[in-house]
């Protein structure tokens, strides 16, 4: 299959071969192939089903399509020639599950270790930075990651499971403090339960009115489930309202409890399509500025009276 290795660069109105700027192929599996693993399939009406793969990509394992490829267009050379869109891959087959236990302690210290499984580009990315650097210095890496996940953040400790190993999710472990993370004002101590990641994103507020759609790099899947336990002589006051956000292109949930003095906080993002028309352009300003909200709730808790005899 001819293509070129830059999404929407060629025009299905004019696909001269000379728009073409690399090679991939289209492989016709055998019949028992696990259609759970193998992601980046098309059915053919002539070939039957074909699975599309890039093998100079070193980061991309049998079954995944790099993101810049995916509902790409390509010439298909087979007796002739005709001009195919690869397929999409699922939110599912690009995943990042992050469980974490965490606690705060009365000055609003924050610490705790983190659990993730990645698949799709968030694990080959991840990756391909990580084997670029030697062994010493991946806890740069893994410093710089834990920054993005919250400000502030400083590393502790970190490990990562198969890394060499292209066709296994990625799983990596990590801890982390946080100091000043809870505010202290009087009795009470203020706390965000969204303590790792961001999908709250300002891309829209700045900007002036846009002409064109908004495009992402590919679909996604991620889950985050923390447990934070906080100091016996406090109680919650508040707790974060719940969220359920569901639209054509992306789906978010979270919600908050409490027991035991563990604060339990979970939530659900799925980008569900790449492409955002100019017409849902206020829903996603909408979307996205809700998981920003989202983000920035805070848990109130206050200390529990001691009564003396």
């Amino acid at each position: 299959m001819l293509i070129n290795d830059e999404r929407d660069f060629l025009s299905t109105d004019f696909n001269s071969p000379l728009n073409f700027n690399h090679v991939i192929l289209a492989i016709r599996p055998p019949q028992q192939v696990d259609r759970h693993t193998v992601f980046a399939t098309l059915p053919h009406p002539a070939l039957g089903l074909l699975l599309f793969f890039d093998p100079t990509d070193s980061s991309t394992p049998v079954g995944y399509l790099p993101p810049s490829l995916q509902a790409n267009y390509g010439l298909l050379v087979h007796d002739g020639g005709e001009l195919v869109q690869l397929p999409v891959l699922a939110p599912g087959a690009n995943k990042i599950v992050r469980t974490a236990k965490l606690s705060i302690d009365a000055s609003g210290k924050l610490t705790g270790t983190a659990h993730e499984v990645r698949t799709g580009p968030a694990a080959s990315e991840l990756r391909d930075e990580l084997l670029a650097v030697p062994n010493i210095q991946r806890q740069k890496v893994f410093q710089s990651l834990v920054s993005g996940l919250s400000t502030g953040a400083t590393l502790t400790s970190a490990s990562v499971t198969d890394l060499g190993d292209f066709t296994t999710p990625l799983v990596i472990d990590y801890g982390f403090t946080i100091d000043g993370y809870a505010q202290h004002p009087a009795q009470l101590l203020l706390l965000r339960p969204c303590a790792l990641g961001h999908k709250g994103d300002d891309l829209l507020e700045q900007e002036k009115p846009r002409r064109q759609p908004v495009i992402f790099s590919n679909t996604a899947f991620h889950s985050d489930s923390f447990e934070v336990s906080f100091p016996g002589e406090y109680s919650i006051d508040e707790l974060p309202k719940p969220v359920q956000l569901e639209n054509s292109f992306a789906a978010y949930t979270s919600q908050s409890s409490v027991e035991n003095h563990v604060l339990r906080y979970s939530r659900m993002y799925q980008l569900k399509s790449i492409r955002v028309s100019l017409e849902q352009m206020n829903q996603l300003k909408e979307f996205l500025r809700s998981i920003a909200d989202d983000e920035r709730a805070y848990a109130i808790l206050n200390t529990v009276a001691v009564a003396h005899p």
